[in-house]
């Protein structure tokens, strides 16, 4: 009988062992895989931040390549007594994918839309843009009344403005509540925030506007239908097509040239709307790395000396 129980209780004990032998095992398999899934995710997450800065660094190379252009342009032209800015330029061109690193990069003249800030000016609402600002918008089938609320956002004071313009009495009864800024538009997506604005109205105006806190003018050898029709409102439809199909041969080199020719005949135009050279462009540069893809607007603004300073970069969310 005592060697009986003596048998069983080495039974239990190697049992027990056994299984403490299992459990530790496990324990091990699992602290195991652990260190090595977390090792796998820093490796990885290594990998994305390295490939992100590398498509970041190409993305801003197609940004260099741009001043280059926008340079040499600059230089090519400085040797005649004019310069200006048209889609025969050397800058009209693309940036493409080098070997096996894709780059692509592109030149747009900002000049060849409609500066929003330029409605107000020295403290000033400028009548002349503001009347223009307001064609533009009939002619994209939006209420023209927009202009009054965007003049409110921009200016200092607090009178409302137009027949549709809003201040602070209006943005504080919002929830949430805010102010209007009372200062020069800095980007698009402020137009969020204007009295009647929405994305849609912002997107049809996406293509045809843009910001700087400069006065700009726009540029003939550039500008679209919509804008030329927004800034010479008394030449007819046929004199607008003609200037467009004229800006794909050959660019005006003076607003004299321009008042001169045959599209002018019999016709007014207010010159001080218009210009035949651009001091500010857009490049458009996208870069993909090992799969990490990158977007960037950049904002270049040339001045009549030629040297090119980066005004502001953004980086372009891929849902976009």
């Amino acid at each position: 009988m005592v060697m009986k129980r003596n048998y069983h209780n080495i039974n239990a004990q190697q049992g027990i062992a056994l299984l403490m032998a299992i459990v530790i095992v496990a324990f091990v398999v699992i602290i195991s895989v652990t260190m090595i899934t977390q090792r796998q995710l820093q490796i990885y997450r290594t990998a994305n931040i390295y490939n992100k800065e590398q498509a970041w660094q190409y993305a801003l190379a197609s940004e260099r390549w741009a001043i280059s252009v926008l340079s040499q342009d600059y230089k090519n032209e400085i040797k005649t007594t004019q310069v200006s800015d048209g889609y025969q330029d050397v800058w009209n061109q693309s940036l493409k994918n080098l070997n096996e690193i894709k780059v692509e990069g592109s030149i747009q003249d900002l000049q060849g839309g409609f500066n929003l800030n330029n409605i107000f000016y020295k403290n000033k609402v400028q009548t002349q843009w503001l009347k223009a600002y307001r064609e533009l918008l009939v002619n994209l089938k939006l209420p023209a009344s927009l202009a009054d609320s965007l003049v409110d956002w921009i200016d200092s004071d607090s009178s409302t403005f137009g027949n549709n313009g809003a201040e602070d009495d209006y943005y504080l009864s919002l929830k949430p509540a805010y102010r209007p800024s009372n200062t020069y538009l800095v980007q698009l997506s402020e137009l969020l925030l204007i009295k009647d604005y929405n994305q849609d109205i912002i997107d049809t105006l996406k293509p045809y506007v843009y910001v700087v806190s400069d006065r700009t003018s726009v540029n003939i050898n550039t500008a679209g239908k919509e804008v030329l029709k927004a800034v010479m409102n008394s030449i007819n439809e046929k004199q607008i097509t003609a200037l467009v199909e004229q800006q794909k041969k050959k660019s005006f080199q003076s607003m004299d040239e321009l008042v001169k020719s045959d599209f002018m005949k019999n016709t007014s135009i207010d010159k001080d709307l218009l210009s035949v050279s651009s001091g500010y462009f857009m490049v458009n540069s996208k870069a993909q790395f090992n799969g990490y893809q990158i977007m960037l607007e950049s904002i270049l603004k040339r001045d009549n000396r030629g040297e090119i300073t980066i005004i502001s970069r953004r980086d372009i969310p891929l849902y976009e």
